[in-house]
């Protein structure tokens, strides 16, 4: 954790509660609250800002945490890779087992702006159906089975869920698959938007919404841009088709990205990429057009950390080292001071 925008970082050792094992997902209610979930089911909960961690689920629990997702301070779910979820109602103090569907493994989860819980369920026969709860994931229904079909020659897989309203949910899969439904998820819109040189597997993991049609769907090496809500879509690749690794866009034409280890930005929506060489980070955040962070590991100095700050848009960065050598999966900011 940093307190101080970067300048300093305080590690928290978490082997005693993932021994031999790892956790593997973040999520924080505010500056205070927050929570780690990994193998063995382990959930761990603080209170302080990450000074301290208590075990609040996973003693004696065969299963691994693959979706932490909070609709608000007190109401939160927990996917599992299995057919089992996990609920809390009193801010993840104590969390119980529910059960959407014997029918489906849990894999990803996500809220509506109005509360409605959304859950991409996969079967046996490798369907992916979405169901949804009205009552904080104590019950589910299945809405509709999504337009995706895996095969070993062609695995369809959906990677990711976004849902803008009750009615209104994007989905993202493998080989540049795009789905949208306006009817809460009963039926589906399908598009592909492909590209010979795209790795099936690298899409649909980054989409990035702008009122009131402007959505960016990050490929692998092209970013697809549509201004009439996914009717119509234009195609910018990278450089030599560069891959991208991470993306963040803070505006339709503002973007930053790792492409694949040099940091990026882009000022008119993909269409062109300005790529620095002299440092290869490995995390990318952005707060604003001008304010960034990004995770540094200099191999010349046998892997120590820096977090690299920029305030004009990453045309100049201060380094700050972190004094570890770390190889970081994922981090979480809720401010430009707090991480």
């Amino acid at each position: 954790k940093s307190t101080d925008g970067g300048e300093s970082w305080n590690i928290s050792l978490t082997e005693s509660a993932f021994a031999d094992a790892r956790p593997s997902t973040i999520a924080f209610i505010d500056a205070r609250t927050g929570f780690i979930g990994g193998d063995g089911g382990r959930i761990l909960r603080t209170t302080d800002g990450g000074l301290s961690w208590s075990i609040v689920h996973g003693l004696g629990y065969i299963g691994t945490i693959a979706d932490l997702h909070f609709r608000d301070e007190q109401t939160g779910i927990a996917a599992t890779y299995s057919s089992t979820i996990l609920l809390t109602s009193n801010g993840g103090r104590r969390w119980d087992e529910a059960i959407p569907s014997d029918e489906h493994s849990i894999r990803m989860i996500t809220a509506s702006p109005e509360g409605t819980f959304f859950a991409i369920g996969l079967t046996s026969q490798n369907d992916y159906d979405l169901l949804r709860s009205l009552d904080g994931g104590l019950t589910w229904e299945q809405r509709g089975r999504l337009p995706v079909h895996y095969e070993i020659s062609r695995p369809e897989m959906v990677q990711s869920l976004y849902a803008l309203s009750d009615q209104e949910i994007w989905a993202g899969a493998t080989y540049g698959i795009l789905l949208h439904s306006t009817d809460g998820g009963v039926s589906w819109d399908r598009s592909e938007l492909r590209d010979p040189i795209v790795t099936p597997f690298s899409t649909g993991t980054d989409i990035f919404f702008f009122p009131p049609d402007t959505i960016l769907y990050v490929r692998s090496n092209t970013l697809e841009v549509s201004t009439d809500g996914g009717k119509t879509w234009d195609s910018r690749s990278t450089i030599s088709g560069r891959a991208i690794r991470s993306a963040v866009f803070v505006t339709p034409e503002i973007g930053f990205a790792l492409l694949p280890s040099e940091f990026a930005r882009t000022s008119d929506g993909g269409r062109t990429w300005d790529i620095q060489h002299d440092f290869t980070p490995s995390l990318l955040h952005f707060f604003d057009t001008q304010s960034g962070v990004l995770l540094w590991s200099r191999s010349d100095e046998d892997d120590l950390g820096y977090l690299m700050r920029t305030s004009d848009g990453g045309v100049s960065w201060e380094r700050y080292p972190t004094n570890e050598r770390i190889g970081w999966n994922r981090w979480f900011w809720l401010s430009p001071d707090v991480g």
